[in-house]
């Protein structure tokens, strides 16, 4: 665990020397904040909240530097270019859903412990990641929602690759009580040495409706898992595991 530990960091920081060439280096104290953030190595200090109403666009050629979480009640959108290395490189901790909040990544390269999660206070939310690479050394899940602490979440996943080294762990974890995950569309990506998606549902969970298609899944405890969904429409098709 400290060899990995110590080679995240070490990668980490390559990753912040490179970008540094080109780029300034911008520290970010916690808090508030929105606007647009343009090929700089941001240090974040603190927790960042983006308000109710507010957007923060973080574009291509970014490095996000912090052990701190990001707080989202309006919206955060993660675009990167569409050139080799022009990416966004991140070393957050959690992108925290608050209340409303949305959260769209495309071209986003996460370090391995990135990961989405949602917070006592949700209600309505948007998850939409695209043409993105995650690869994780440790126990993470990538997109973890827990219904206690939520009502409605859509969870959009395409054309993304996801490596694990974990078996027991998943590109997309809900556990519902109620209403849940009422749209979820994974399409297109490739999962290796982990699951793809998993929900564990009750009987009071109402309209789900689940898309599953055109995905590769390698290795992991098994690719697809969804118990227990009452009244839901689930398409699972042309998929490779």
């Amino acid at each position: 665990m400290k060899m990995i530990k110590k080679t995240r960091w070490l990668v980490l920081l390559m990753l912040v020397v490179i970008a540094g060439i080109s780029a300034k280096s911008v520290n970010v104290p916690g808090g508030s904040t929105s606007g647009v953030w343009t090929k700089d190595v941001y240090m974040i200090d603190g927790d960042i909240i983006i308000d109710s109403g507010d957007t923060l666009l973080i574009e291509h050629g970014c490095t996000l530097y912090s052990n701190y979480n990001i707080h989202v009640f309006g919206t955060l959108i993660m675009k990167g270019g569409s050139a080799s290395g022009d990416s966004i490189y991140t070393s957050t901790g959690a992108v925290i859903l608050r209340e409303n909040g949305k959260v769209y990544m495309d071209k986003v390269h996460p370090s391995n412990n990135f990961k989405i999660r949602n917070w006592a206070d949700v209600k309505t939310n948007l998850i939409d990641v695209r043409n993105s690479c995650f690869i994780y050394q440790g126990n993470t899940n990538l997109i973890q929602l827990d219904s206690s602490r939520t009502d409605t979440t859509t969870i959009v996943v395409k054309d993304s690759k996801i490596e694990f080294n974990i078996s027991s762990m998943a590109a997309v974890l809900s556990y519902s009580d109620g209403k849940m995950l009422p749209q979820l569309v994974f399409e297109g990506n490739k999962i290796s040495d982990g699951s793809g998606v998993e929900i564990h549902g009750k009987f009071e969970l109402t309209s789900l409706n689940v898309s599953i298609e055109r995905n590769m899944f390698k290795g992991g405890n098994y690719p697809i898992y969804i118990d227990s969904c009452y009244r839901s429409e689930i398409i699972i098709r042309n998929n490779i595991a």
